[in-house]
């Protein structure tokens, strides 16, 4: 029987140029087309193109191909493309080659018998018969992945040549290597190897031992074969985490009294490695561009020539701060959040890398903010984190402004999400504090209950529309209804949404939220207070309405509420962002449940913590060294997956930490859809925590009954006026 192949030959024309032909695709030139299919007939190839187009337009089923799963990188890269592809309405089928070419040839049968729409594929052929164009597949219906034959395809992978180059210049530092490579018919092997020997070479006294892992199953057997040779080898690269690992259980086990020092290359983690030295790729991210191109091509978004899609490479990640010296302990203020006890454990390993005792006392938000009104000479503080609401008020008085330290400290912001450092470390044009947690507001619900088709047909046959998250306060009030009890005997639970009233601050906030849905700013041009206005009167009016919806006993904290809605008896709330980890805790009933989206209005209140020195501190330097790195990319990220939050970009880009949280995708959404002002425009500083007590004792009393929207919201601007304009 005729192949794509025996049609390229007799023709005298590329395989993808046949494919192209047979599938009526592709900028084929005419002369070109006459002659493919000349030799498709006199070959008699019958393919049945309409059948083949029909199945490809219909097919939702995305291949993927892989040498195995077991190598943590690969596993990865699968979950995280099939994530992808599923958040797009595809789905993904794993297929494993296990390093045999023969056996990729008959999968590529298999997968297009299963009429796949597309193929994304580390490949074991890296010859010109590609098996993917033989059995039919466009060139466009294929991404390549790390490895690359020399055929035109879609391409995505890392800078293989700069991991050779880091690796060879810290070789070059010993006179016994050994590299372990999977060899130059592997396309990452190679040009690692290239890159390590071209830096080596120039360092005559460093021998290089080459050693070859040609399966995963001989990690042992070679692990010993090094030692066996003679002098012993000072320090060993490794192609991956697998055989790192393996080389290390060899080590310890019989030759754990000689000194050996293990780089090996390895897929992205989130918590500091202890036995080796990891020079890492985010496989995570590479998944998900391959999924992201090879949907592109598939639904015609993506066009044009083959694309070649090199990522970044992360590289030595490096948790240590510099030498540090301190006789004293490095003491910090906190406020007691989810961060608290994760900020405990970074400290403890801040110890251990440095030898400088950290010491973290945790208080009440309302203890924090009097401590930081007295703060003065006598104080044992060096370090405070406060709440960024604090910042405008607080950070003249009692922070160190960090010019002070380093001129260069703006350049920090290049790896913090845009405008961090604008909302969480600097006031009039001065940088006070770092952004440590940055989070904002985010709407979590019931995933199951939007998802049910008796509930979505019966919230639509009494509202006439659809059952989805909310868009406005007046949606989301009808929705929350739908889902209480005592209002509708028919829902699932007993109440449709939260209120967290606990204190004037946060009760101030439950009212801005919905504020800010209507209107922007808090002021005018004139600095006038915006409260009493229709948006102002509709907001309070709104939450006034929420209160059925609500447990009457009211939250007192966004941690109570978080732990509230996990219980599971309520349909959907609003959090911050930095307080969502308690929904995944071992005490939720909701894990495998939990929907997120944009607040109704799409302007979500940014909340969270910034973290700077002590004007009084006595160890200003030591102290500034601590801040950078603990919000800095590799400590962050680790935080960041323990449930804190970050604010690196990177951060959002680590797909272990997506896979635990998936909102922090979202979270990243809200930061840059924010548009809220809610200063004075003055160069003054503003006590927001107290303009927020003044605005929560009002809503309180409206909601207690105790007056009614209009006059709660003149009693606030009343008191406004009177303690902040005199």
């Amino acid at each position: 029987m005729a192949t794509i192949k025996d049609i390229a030959k007799l023709a005298g024309v590329s395989q993808g140029t046949v494919s192209n032909v047979l599938n009526g695709r592709g900028n084929v030139a005419s002369d070109k087309i006459l002659r493919v299919q000349n030799a498709a007939k006199e070959l008699g190839y019958t393919a049945n193109q309409g059948a083949q187009l029909m199945r490809k337009r219909n097919s939702k089923l995305l291949a993927v191909v892989l040498p195995n799963i077991t190598d943590r990188q690969y596993s990865d890269f699968y979950n995280s493309f099939r994530y992808h592809a599923e958040s797009m309405g595809y789905k993904a089928s794993l297929f494993l080659h296990d390093g045999s070419a023969q056996r990729e040839m008959a999968l590529a049968s298999e997968i297009r018998s299963e009429s796949a729409a597309g193929v994304a594929v580390n490949s074991i052929c890296l010859a010109e018969n590609n098996p993917y164009l033989q059995v039919g597949f466009l060139p466009s219906e294929v991404v390549l992945v790390e490895q690359r034959p020399y055929m035109e395809f879609d391409y995505v992978g890392f800078d293989y040549k700069s991991i050779g180059t880091a690796m060879g210049t810290l070789a070059s530092k010993y006179e016994q290597v050994v590299l372990v490579s999977n060899g130059n018919d592997n396309y990452v092997s190679k040009n690692i190897s290239e890159a390590f020997f071209r830096v080596t070479k120039n360092a005559p006294h460093c021998r290089v031992q080459v050693y070859q892992k040609e399966h995963s199953v001989r990690s042992a057997s070679v692990s010993l074969d090094m030692f066996a040779q003679e002098p012993h080898p000072q320090a060993a690269f490794c192609s991956s985490l697998q055989f790192a690992n393996s080389l290390r259980h060899i080590h310890d086990s019989f030759y754990d009294q000689e000194d050996l020092k293990i780089y090996t290359l390895s897929p992205l983690f989130a918590l500091p490695e202890n036995d080796f030295q990891k020079y890492e790729l985010n496989y995570r991210l590479l998944g998900k561009r391959a999924a992201v191109q090879l949907i592109g091509r598939i639904q015609g978004t993506i066009y044009g020539k083959p694309q070649e899609i090199i990522l970044e490479n992360d590289g030595f990640r490096s948790w240590a701060p510099p030498v540090l010296e301190s006789s004293k302990p490095l003491t910090i203020m906190t406020l007691d959040s989810p961060t608290a006890a994760i900020l405990k454990n970074m400290a403890r390993l801040f110890t251990k890398l440095t030898g400088v005792d950290v010491r973290v006392a945790v208080f009440p938000y309302d203890g924090v903010h009097e401590i930081l009104s007295n703060l003065d000479e006598s104080t044992s503080f060096d370090i405070l984190r406060l709440d960024v609401t604090w910042m405008n008020h607080f950070a003249p008085r009692i922070f160190e402004a960090l010019e002070n330290l380093d001129p260069h400290v703006g350049e920090l912001s290049r790896k913090f999400l845009p405008n961090l450092m604008t909302r969480y470390g600097n006031v009039h044009n001065s940088t006070y504090a770092l952004p440590e947690t940055p989070s904002t507001q985010m709407l979590f619900y019931r995933k199951d209950l939007f998802e049910d088709t008796q509930l979505q047909r019966l919230y639509k046959e009494r509202h006439k529309e659809l059952l989805t998250p909310p868009t406005s306060f007046a949606q989301f009030n009808r929705i929350a209804a739908f889902f209480t009890r005592h209002i509708n005997p028919q829902s699932p639970v007993t109440f449709g949404t939260t209120l967290t009233l606990g204190n004037t601050g946060v009760s101030a906030t439950e009212f801005l939220t919905r504020y800010f849905a209507l209107n922007h700013t808090l002021f005018d041009e004139k600095n006038r207070l915006l409260l009493h206005s229709p948006e102002g009167v509709q907001a309070l009016t709104e939450l006034l309405h929420c209160r059925q919806f609500a447990p009457q006993l009211y939250q007192q904290w966004w941690r109570d509420t978080a732990n509230t809605f996990a219980k599971g008896d309520i349909a959907m709330t609003i959090l911050y962002s930095n307080f969502a980890s308690e929904l995944t805790g071992q005490h939720s009933n909701i894990r495998d449940n939990i929907g997120f989206a944009m607040i109704p209005g799409e302007n979500p209140l940014y909340g969270g913590g910034s973290i700077g020195i002590c004007k009084y501190s006595k160890q200003k330097k030591l102290a500034y060294e601590f801040i950078k790195w603990l919000c800095g990319e590799e400590v962050s990220t680790a935080m960041m997956f323990l449930g804190s939050v970050s604010p690196c970009l990177s951060a959002y880009n680590n797909y272990q930490i997506i896979d635990h949280y998936p909102w922090l995708s979202m979270a990243q959404k809200c930061f840059e859809k924010t548009n809220v002002h809610r200063l004075p425009k003055t160069n003054a500083t503003f006590d927001e925590r107290r303009f927020l007590s003044i605005l929560g004792i009002q809503v309180i009393n409206a909601v207690s009954g105790a007056c009614t929207v209009e006059e709660a919201l003149e009693n606030a601007c009343r008191s406004y006026h009177k303690i902040f304009e005199n």
